[in-house]
């Protein structure tokens, strides 16, 4: 299965919804995306997984990449499906990101001014 995504932006969050599988044979189509948007690095960043339904290892070390690089803006991972906690629980990735059940909580507990999304 492929992945694809929206990003909805405002002056203060990217919030990145995917769809499908983070896996090794898209991750690199993702991280060429999220590196041709210049902004990337200026604004938090919320990634809505409600709709992922596979992550494997690389998927998983891709946020692991993500988090770090962004680590002065922050990265607020969101709706993680019960299969994809369980991975990043085995991982011990829910201790090392910030995850959220709600995307709106997410982009409210971002860095700056309070937001509405919506």
């Amino acid at each position: 299965m492929a992945l694809s995504l929206k990003i909805k932006s405002t002056q203060t969050t990217h919030v990145v919804s995917l769809k499908g599988e983070l896996a090794f044979d898209t991750v690199g189509a993702l991280k060429n995306y999220l590196d041709g948007l210049p902004e990337l690095n200026r604004l938090p960043v919320v990634l809505d997984m409600s709709e992922v339904e596979f992550v494997d290892s690389k998927g998983a070390g891709f946020i692991v990449q993500l988090n770090e690089r962004l680590s002065r803006e922050g990265l607020f991972i969101s709706e993680l499906q019960p299969q994809i906690k369980e991975i990043f629980r085995r991982l011990f990735l829910l201790e090392r990101l910030k995850v959220f059940k709600k995307t709106e909580d997410a982009v409210n507990e971002a860095p700056g001014l309070s937001r509405s999304f919506g």
